[in-house]
C-alpha cells in the first residue's frame, strides 16, 4: 500500500502540471477579481470573487487536472491492468482516490492563499469600519471569529472550498473508471456542478444540509454554530469518499477479477 502511494504523490506532485495547476487557479481568482474593480480590501475580493462569478466551477474543474490526467497516461498507455495486478483492486482504489484528495485541495487553497497573498500587497486584509465585514459577518456561523480573527476564518473557509474540490476531485476520479474517452472524463466536473448546483437545487432548498453550497459555505449556512458546521462538512467530505471509493471498486473489481 505504501509504495502504490508513493508512486501515485510523485506522479500528481512531482510534475509540471500541478504548478500549473496552482497557477490556473490564481489566475482564476485574478482575473474573476478584475470584474469587481478597486475595492476596500482583501476580504471582500474573497467573498465576491467565489460567490458571484464563476470561481468555484473552475476550481472544481483545475484542481482535478494533475492527477486525474496522470490517470488518464496510464490507462492510455495500458498500464491499468498491470498496476492492479500487481497491488490489488482495493489498494488501487485507495490510492487513487487519496491522492487524488489531496492534489485536488492542495491546488485550490494554494492557488487561493497566492491569490490573497497578491491582494495584500495593494490594500489592507481587512479595512477599518469594513462594509464588507459589516454585511457579511452576521450571516455568517463563523461571525465571532470574523470579527476578532479574519485571517483565520478566511484560512478556515479556504480549507473548506479544499475540502470542496477534493470531494468533488475523488467523484470524477471515481466516475472516470466508466469513461475510456479521455476528453469525457473532463467534462465529468462539469456533470457534477450542474447536478449540485442546479439539478437538485429545488430539493436542496427544502433541506440545506444537503445543499453542497451550504455544507462548504459558512456565509448562509444552515448553523451559527461552527463546530457543527465544519464537523458536518467533514463528516460529508468523508461520505463522498466512502460513495467514490464503492462505484470505482465496483467497476474496477467487475473488470479485472
Amino acid at each position: 500500500m505504501k509504495s502504490i502511494i508513493k508512486t501515485d504523490f510523485s506522479r500528481a506532485f512531482i510534475n509540471w502540471k500541478f504548478p500549473l495547476a496552482i497557477l490556473l487557479m490564481f489566475l482564476v481568482w485574478d482575473l474573476n477579481s478584475k470584474r469587481f474593480g478597486l475595492r476596500e480590501d482583501v476580504l471582500f475580493y474573497f467573498i465576491n470573487v467565489w460567490g458571484r462569478s464563476i470561481t468555484y466551477l473552475m476550481a472544481i474543474l483545475i484542481s482535478t487536472i494533475p492527477f486525474l490526467s496522470a490517470h488518464i497516461e496510464e490507462k492510455e498507455n495500458h498500464f491499468l491492468r498491470y498496476a492492479i495486478l500487481r497491488t490489488g483492486v482495493w489498494k488501487y482504489v485507495c490510492s487513487k482516490l487519496i491522492v487524488c484528495f489531496i492534489s485536488a485541495f492542495s491546488v485550490c487553497v494554494l492557488g487561493t492563499v497566492l491569490f490573497l497573498i497578491k491582494q495584500s500587497f495593494y490594500i489592507p486584509f481587512l479595512a477599518e469600519n469594513s462594509v464588507t465585514l459589516d454585511n457579511f459577518a452576521p450571516m455568517s456561523c463563523f461571525r465571532g471569529l470574523m470579527i476578532s480573527h479574519i485571517k483565520l476564518a478566511v484560512m478556515i473557509q479556504t480549507i473548506l472550498y479544499g475540502m470542496l474540490c477534493g470531494s468533488m476531485g475523488v467523484l470524477t476520479m471515481a466516475f472516470s473508471a466508466y469513461i475510456n474517452n479521455s476528453f469525457e472524463i473532463y467534462v465529468i466536473p462539469f456533470l457534477l456542478y450542474y447536478c449540485f448546483y442546479f439539478l437538485f437545487a429545488g430539493f436542496f432548498k427544502y433541506c440545506p444540509m444537503l445543499s453542497i453550497e451550504h455544507i462548504y459555505e459558512a456565509i448562509g449556512c444552515y448553523t451559527k454554530n461552527p463546530v457543527l458546521f465544519f464537523s458536518y462538512a467533514f463528516f460529508i467530505t468523508i461520505c463522498f469518499g466512502i460513495v467514490g471509493g464503492r462505484v470505482m471498486y465496483r467497476k474496477m473489481k467487475g473488470e479485472f477479477q
